[in-house]
């Protein structure tokens, strides 16, 4: 009788620790919404660069990159882009664009309130120019009124590789990037400042089953050590 008990009680522990460290809900990439609402200095010429086109599926990305991919899938997809799949804004007629420009802010929507891992940028087809983004900063909220600090990251120049940003677990439904400078380097004037994609990726959470048999396997790790000590009293 005391081995039956003891052996169910191991099979609970087992069982219930097994599936409760499985059962999680994987990180997805999310392809956010573009909001006008809080969007501004964005000076586009829509019919070729319409802040919407970063959020186009796989539009200019050598594969689809869609919300509910991986984060791995997202990173081997490489920016082939143009001007229809991206964003950038009109020329200022000369000189750095930042010079004679207030800073353009993008609002995305990602659906719901999530917390995030990472975001993942492509640059823009503006090679050697100059005009690729460069330094940018992101907030976060869930109004889509934002305060407080935020992150700052920096965009390579001149690759079409894929690059990942790790944000520390943010969390809201809306974020604030706005667009600080470009690669100038006194290049043609650098008189414009574009992008090319954009995704954000979610951080894994578990699920609430999974936290059900967590309870499970607790229980019957105690039901092990009441066992065990009754035995030896």
């Amino acid at each position: 009788m005391r081995r039956s008990m003891k052996a169910m009680s191991i099979a609970l522990v087992v069982l219930g620790t097994a599936i409760s460290t499985s059962g999680r809900v994987n990180a997805t990439i999310i392809d956010p919404t573009f909001s006008a609402a809080g969007s501004s200095n964005l000076n586009t010429d829509t019919s070729l660069f319409d802040p919407t086109n970063p959020t186009l599926n796989g539009g200019g990305l050598s594969h689809d990159v869609i919300t509910g991919d991986t984060l791995a899938s997202a990173q081997t997809a490489t920016f082939n882009g143009g001007y229809g799949f991206e964003w950038e804004t009109n020329s200022n007629g000369s000189g750095y664009y930042f010079g004679s420009n207030p800073a353009p802010v993008f609002v995305w929507n990602l659906g719901s309130q999530v917390t995030l891992a990472n975001i993942v940028l492509w640059q823009s087809d503006l090679t050697g120019n100059g005009n690729q983004l460069a330094d940018f900063s992101l907030r976060f909220s869930n109004s889509a009124s934002f305060s407080g600090a935020s992150f700052s990251g920096t965009l390579a120049a001149d690759t079409n590789l894929s690059q990942t940003f790790n944000l520390g677990g943010a969390s809201g439904q809306y974020v604030e990037m706005t667009l600080l400078s470009n690669h100038t380097e006194e290049q043609n004037g650098s008189d414009r400042v574009g992008f090319g994609q954009i995704r954000f990726d979610t951080v894994a959470t578990p699920e609430p089953s999974s936290i059900l048999l967590g309870v499970v396997a607790v229980a019957g790790t105690l039901a092990v050590a009441r066992r065990r000590k009754a035995v030896t009293a």
